[in-house]
C-alpha cells in the first residue's frame, strides 16, 4: 500500500516518547509499505539547519518522499504570543492553530493528487484539521494520549492563576474538538487500554485499536555495569509533566530518602531543565543535572533505581519500558506506569505518595536481590509485549482491516 503519514514532528532522531514511538512504527511501516511523509518540524527538536538536515536524510532512507514545513508561530516570540491570545477567542484549540499551515495543506493535496495514497496516518488529534475535509481515502488517527485529559490534569497542578485558567479553557475547547473529530476517522489508534475505552466514550460506534508504545529491546539490553548507589530519571524536561516530577521529587520525596541513605545519589537526564530545578541542584551536591546525553544507556546502567515520579500525563511511558528492557528496578506513580501491563510488586513498585515513594525507593536501595527480582520479571515482561518488532504488526493488521472495509 501507499501509505500517507502526517506528523507533527521529524521522527528522528528518536530522543523522546513520541519520537521513538513514531521512529519504529515508520520503520515497521516502511518494511512492507510505501510511505508518503509531510511534517512540520519544530526548533525545540531541530533547533538548526544541519540537525533538520540529518534527521530527513535518514528519514529518507524510510520514506518514498519527505515534505517538510516550519510551524508559522514558530519563526519568533511575537507570532507565538500573538498565537496565544488571539486563540482566546478562536473555536479551535491552541495546539490545533499552532500545528496548521497552509503551506502544508497545499503538499499534503499535492501528495493525494500526484499519488495513488491507500490511507492516511495523522499522527495526532492537533493534525486533523487537515484531512476533515478528506471522505474518499481511509483515515487513521493516532493518539499518543488523550490530550484533553493532559490538560485537565495539568490545570490541577499549575499553580499560576492565569495560567491554570487559560489552561482549563484549551482542555475543554480540546475535549469538545476530540468528541467532534474522532468519530470522522475510519480508525483511532490508543496507546493503553485505558485511553481506547475513553475514545471509544466518544466514539461509540467507530472503529478503535490498542497499539501500545513499545522499545527497542536490541539497543536496551541489561548491562553487567556495577550498580551505584544512586537513582535515576530520564526525560525531556522541557516537557511541563516531567519538569513537575522532577522539582517534586528533588524536593519533596529525595530528602526523605537521604534521611535513611545518605549517600545516595540523584541522577538527572533530560533537555532544558528548569531554572527552579537548576538552582535545587546548585544548592545541593546530591542532585547532579546531565541535561541531553547522546547515549543514555550508560547512565542507566549504573543507576540502582529509576524512578518516574509524574503527577501530570496521559498515554503511555517509553522511558519505563527503556529502563524495563535494560532491567532496571523502577518506582513510579500510577499516573507514571498508568496504561502499561504491568504488576505492582512483580514488574515495578507504584506509590502515589511522598512517603510511600521514599519507603519504596529506600527499599530497593537497600535490597540487591528485590532489585534484581524485578528486573529480570520486567525484562521479560517487554521482550514478550512490547517489542516493537510485537507491536509493529498491530498497526499494519490496523492498516489492512480499514483498507478492506
Amino acid at each position: 500500500m501507499k501509505i500517507l503519514m502526517i506528523t507533527h514532528f521529524v521522527p528522528y532522531p528518536p530522543t523522546s516518547g513520541a519520537l521513538q514511538r513514531n521512529y519504529n512504527l515508520l520503520r515497521e511501516i516502511a518494511k512492507v509499505h510505501e510511505v508518503y511523509l509531510v511534517t512540520l518540524t519544530q526548533k525545540a527538536l531541530l533547533p538548526d539547519e544541519k540537525a533538520l538536515e540529518d534527521a530527513v536524510k535518514h528519514v529518507s532512507t524510510l520514506c518514498k518522499s519527505v515534505s517538510v514545513f516550519d510551524i508559522p508561530s514558530d519563526k519568533n516570540a511575537l507570532s507565538w504570543y500573538t498565537l496565544l491570545m488571539m486563540n482566546v477567542f478562536s473555536i479551535f484549540p491552541y495546539s490545533t492553530s499552532r500545528f496548521y499551515s497552509r503551506k502544508m495543506e497545499r503538499e499534503i493535496r499535492n501528495v493525494l493528487k500526484n499519488n495513488s495514497i491507500d490511507l492516511i496516518h495523522v499522527d495526532t488529534i492537533d493534525l486533523a484539521r487537515y484531512t476533515e475535509k478528506i471522505t474518499e481515502i481511509p483515515v487513521v488517527l493516532n493518539h499518543h494520549n488523550v490530550e484533553s485529559e493532559l490538560l485537565f490534569r495539568r490545570a490541577v497542578h499549575e499553580k499560576n492563576l492565569f495560567a491554570k485558567l487559560y489552561v482549563n479553557i484549551q482542555a475543554k475547547k480540546l475535549q469538545r474538538y476530540e468528541q467532534r473529530m474522532i468519530p470522522m476517522f475510519n480508525a483511532n489508534i490508543a496507546v493503553s487500554s485505558r485511553d481506547e475505552e475513553t475514545i471509544k466514550s466518544m466514539n461509540k460506534s467507530g472503529y478503535t485499536a490498542l497499539v501500545p508504545n513499545g522499545t527497542d529491546t536490541v539497543f536496551f539490553s541489561p548491562s553487567k555495569a556495577e550498580q551505584e548507589c544512586s537513582i535515576i530519571f530520564a526525560g525531556g524536561l522541557n516537557w511541563l509533566p516531567n519538569a513537575d516530577a522532577m522539582i517534586h521529587f528533588c524536593k519533596d520525596i529525595l530528602p526523605k530518602v537521604r534521611e535513611k541513605v545518605p549517600g545516595v545519589i540523584m541522577n538527572i537526564i533530560g533537555t532544558n531543565p528548569p531554572k527552579e530545578l537548576i538552582k535545587l541542584s546548585e544548592n545541593d551536591s546530591s542532585i547532579k543535572i546531565w541535561g541531553f546525553v547522546s547515549d543514555i544507556r550508560e547512565y542507566m546502567a549504573k543507576a540502582a533505581v529509576h524512578v518516574v515520579p509524574l503527577r501530570i500525563g496521559g498515554g503511555t511511558r517509553l522511558k519505563i519500558l527503556d529502563a524495563l528492557a535494560m532491567g532496571k528496578a523502577i518506582v513510579s506513580t500510577s499516573i507514571g506506569a498508568e496504561g502499561l501491563d504491568l504488576v505492582d510488586g512483580k514488574d515495578i513498585l507504584l506509590a502515589d505518595t511522598d512517603e510511600i515513594f521514599a519507603q519504596k525507593v529506600i527499599a530497593l536501595l537497600n535490597n540487591k536481590e528485590l532489585r534484581m527480582s524485578l528486573s529480570n520479571n520486567g525484562r521479560a515482561n517487554v521482550e514478550k509485549k512490547y517489542a516493537w518488532n510485537v507491536i509493529g504488526p498491530l498497526l499494519l493488521d490496523v492498516y489492512s482491516n480499514i483498507v478492506k472495509r
